[in-house]
């Protein structure tokens, strides 16, 4: 059993690494739009232009989030099926868990529910809305 744990753990180092991946994504995303927005407010480049680089820039980098997210699901599944490989043989342990209701309905979750990886699509998207927004009403 103590092979289960130890593949486990690799793929929970993977999981974070994924996530990790995710935010310097968006990060980067903001650092981009950025640099995109100080050369429009120093008159190099003109309000459209400036929005169409920033969409743009946030579309190659939501499209890499999200082939995270694909990763991130698998990696996932791999997790759970070692996870109660591991917990198949620690009896004690496995009915305490599954005693408390919070615990039950996370050992019981096949996969993690999309919604849980809007929060780093929508901020990775928000220079994006503020650009449209400038452009629009300007």
């Amino acid at each position: 059993m103590a092979d289960a744990l130890d593949y486990d753990s690799a793929v929970i180092r993977s999981i974070h690494h994924i996530e990790d991946v995710c935010v310097k994504f968006a990060l980067q995303n903001y650092a981009s739009a950025g640099a995109v927005f100080v050369a429009y407010f120093t008159d190099k480049i003109s309000l459209g232009i400036t929005v169409l680089v920033v969409i743009g820039l946030a579309a190659v980098f939501t499209i890499a989030i999200w082939f995270n997210v694909v990763r991130y699901s698998l990696f996932w599944k791999l997790h759970r099926i070692a996870r109660n490989k591991w917990l198949q043989g620690q009896t004690e342990l496995r009915a305490a868990l599954f005693a408390n209701a919070a615990c039950k309905k996370y050992l019981e979750m096949e996969k993690i529910p999309l919604i849980a990886f809007v929060p780093v699509v929508v901020i990775n998207l928000l220079p994006s809305v503020a650009g449209l927004v400038l452009w629009l009403t300007e």
